[in-house]
């Protein structure tokens, strides 16, 4: 009995401990899937008077403070504004919700988004000559297009027509702001603000130097 105690008692820590450490790298990996040393900035109200104006005035995002916040703090590695809405997405006469999110390119490396083979994530010609490209998360290829592949096709967004340049590789997110990369689209800034005229941000995404 007293060998049998040693025994069950060795391998009963041996399987908690194998548990243990599976469960912290299901949960890092998880916790990766929105994006590594990330921080998220939210326009907000002011908490305090100045200057004779008064407390509980709201203060914007605006794409315009990218290059002040650049210049200013030389530690940010990478940095994209994020614009976003609910948007009816079109295929024909099927229409679908979604959410979308007009970003610069460095958004995939700030948020670990991989492209399936054969696409990619919108790139900087994009940007400057506000091509109208959208990348799409995996689920939202399998709503729109069930066992065919997106790549390459057109939809509408709000009555706009888009190329779909990529697909989101299905991945592991255990956290999110806004929803699920998989159920999003994504489209570049330039070619957001040049559609909706749009001027504040909803947050702002970056990450310092390591």
């Amino acid at each position: 009995m007293t060998l049998f105690g040693l025994v069950w008692g060795t391998v009963a820590v041996i399987l908690l401990l194998t548990f243990g450490n599976g469960l912290y790298k299901v949960s890092l990996k998880s916790a990766h899937g929105l994006g590594e040393g990330i921080c998220i900035m939210w326009g907000s109200r002011t908490s305090i008077p100045y200057e004779g104006l008064p407390r509980g005035r709201y203060i914007p995002l605006r794409e315009t403070q990218i290059p002040v916040l650049k210049q200013q703090i030389p530690y940010i590695k990478w940095i994209s504004p994020e614009y976003g809405e609910r948007v009816e997405i079109r295929v024909g006469k099927e229409a679908y919700q979604s959410r979308l999110s007009a970003v610069y390119p460095e958004f995939q490396l700030l948020r670990n988004i991989i492209p399936v083979a054969g696409g990619r994530f919108i790139n900087a010609i994009d940007q400057k000559f506000r091509r109208r490209v959208v990348f799409i998360g995996n689920q939202v290829e399998k709503d729109l297009f069930g066992d065919e592949k997106g790549l390459g096709k057109r939809i509408q967004i709000n009555g706009s027509p888009f190329k779909i340049i990529g697909v989101l590789k299905e991945k592991i997110q255990s956290s999110n702001y806004n929803g699920r990369d998989s159920r999003r689209i994504i489209i570049p800034a330039s070619t957001y603000t040049a559609i909706y005229g749009e001027q504040d941000l909803n947050n702002l995404v970056f990450k310092a130097h390591e």
